[in-house]
C-alpha cells in the first residue's frame, strides 16, 4: 500500500476516533483534558493522537461558535434534541475546516463528515449532517465575501 493511501486511511480512522471522542465527551458532560487524556489511555494509536488533540483544541477553544452555527443552521433543531453522533460528526468537521490551525477543505472535511455519519448513525443522519455543513459552509462563504 502506498504512503498516500495509508495517510487517507489513518486520517479518516483519526477522523471517527475524533468523533468517538467527542461523543463520549458529550455523553459524559466532560470536554476537559483529564477527559481526553483518559481517552487516549484505551483508544487511538500514537501516530493518530495528534491530529485528535488538534481536533479536541480546536472544539473546545471554539465550542460556542461551532455549537451556535450547527444550531443556526440546523432548521429548528436544537442542540439537545439533535442524535449525538450527528452532533459529535458536526463539531469534529466544524473544527477541522473553519478552526484548526492547519484546516482540511471544506468539501473534504463535508464528505468525511457524511460518510461517518452514514457508518455509525444511518443514512439519515449522513443526509442531516450534509444539510446542516453544507448550510454552514454557504454561509461562512457569503460572510467571507462581505468581510
Amino acid at each position: 500500500m502506498d504512503e498516500t493511501k495509508c495517510n487517507k486511511i489513518s486520517r479518516i480512522k483519526a477522523r471517527e476516533l475524533a468523533m468517538q471522542m467527542l461523543f463520549a465527551m458529550d455523553a459524559q458532560k466532560d470536554f476537559s483534558a483529564e477527559a481526553k487524556h483518559r481517552f487516549f489511555e484505551h483508544f487511538p494509536p500514537q501516530d493518530q493522537r495528534g491530529y485528535i488533540d488538534a481536533v479536541h483544541t480546536a472544539y473546545i477553544e471554539n465550542s460556542r461558535g461551532i455549537d451556535a452555527q450547527i444550531e443556526e443552521s440546523s432548521d429548528n433543531w436544537r442542540l439537545a434534541r439533535m442524535g449525538r453522533v450527528d452532533l459529535a460528526v458536526m463539531r469534529v468537521a466544524a473544527a477541522e475546516c473553519w478552526y484548526m490551525s492547519e484546516p482540511t477543505p471544506q468539501n473534504i472535511a463535508i464528505n468525511e463528515a457524511v460518510n461517518v455519519a452514514r457508518k455509525f448513525a444511518g443514512d439519515d443522519s449522513a443526509s442531516f449532517v450534509n444539510g446542516v455543513l453544507g448550510k454552514i459552509a454557504k454561509g461562512r462563504e457569503q460572510w467571507e465575501e462581505n468581510k
